[in-house]
């Protein structure tokens, strides 16, 4: 793909971040226990012993390749719920050192659940989609995988390596994404989500 898209899950089956990450405008990943790595080169935090392998290189991904201007996606499963755009460098942030659902926070609902440590983070300006042809091409569910964190790329079954290609056309020929100018891309077809309604989606 020519438009750099990157993924970020907001939970699994036992959890859902979204609400949090729209409301506080941020991409989370974890493990947080792997430390701080903002001034850690990226050969340093491979070889970092807490954590495994392909978590660090999502951590590499998150903090080194993924960029201010680059357009993300917010799945949970294999569904976008929101786009954004990376408007700040890596930071590490101790109060999501202990995360629930947004719903369970209290864990009155699910007493059972696990927290998650997601203290690497990243500041995205979210935006609730409102154009229908954008709806068609984002809304597929061609974000699934085990990746907490990784580019949306080439490949895959045959019919979701057209619904990417349909994506990346449409992005790059239309709406004349550059891989810098996510804001103005998604001013277009979007409004900025600041706020979530009551039942965790975005309100543009």
């Amino acid at each position: 793909m020519r438009s750099v898209i990157w993924r970020v899950a907001a939970g699994d089956e036992d959890k859902d971040l979204v609400p949090l990450m729209l409301r506080d405008q941020v991409m989370l990943i974890g493990p947080g226990s792997a430390g701080n790595i903002a001034n850690m080169t990226d050969t340093d935090v491979l070889k970092l012993s807490n954590a495994k392998r392909r978590d660090l290189q999502y951590l590499v991904a998150f903090r080194t390749d993924a960029r201010k201007g680059h357009i993300v996606v917010l799945r949970l499963g294999s569904v976008c719920f929101s786009v954004g755009v990376i408007t700040s460098d890596y930071f590490y942030e101790d109060k999501y050192a202990e995360v629930y659902s947004f719903w369970n926070s209290d864990k009155k609902f699910y007493p059972k659940e696990d927290s998650w440590d997601l203290r690497h983070a990243r500041q995205v300006k979210w935006f609730g989609l409102i154009d229908p042809e954008a709806l068609c091409h984002f809304r597929k569910g061609i974000y699934g995988g085990p990746q907490r964190f990784c580019r949306v790329g080439d490949g895959g079954k045959q019919i979701s390596a057209s619904a990417k290609q349909h994506l990346d056309d449409y992005l790059w020929d239309k709406l004349k994404y550059n891989n810098e100018n996510g804001d103005g891309v998604l001013s277009k077809i979007g409004k900025p989500c600041a706020m979530i309604n009551k039942f965790g989606f975005p309100t543009p």
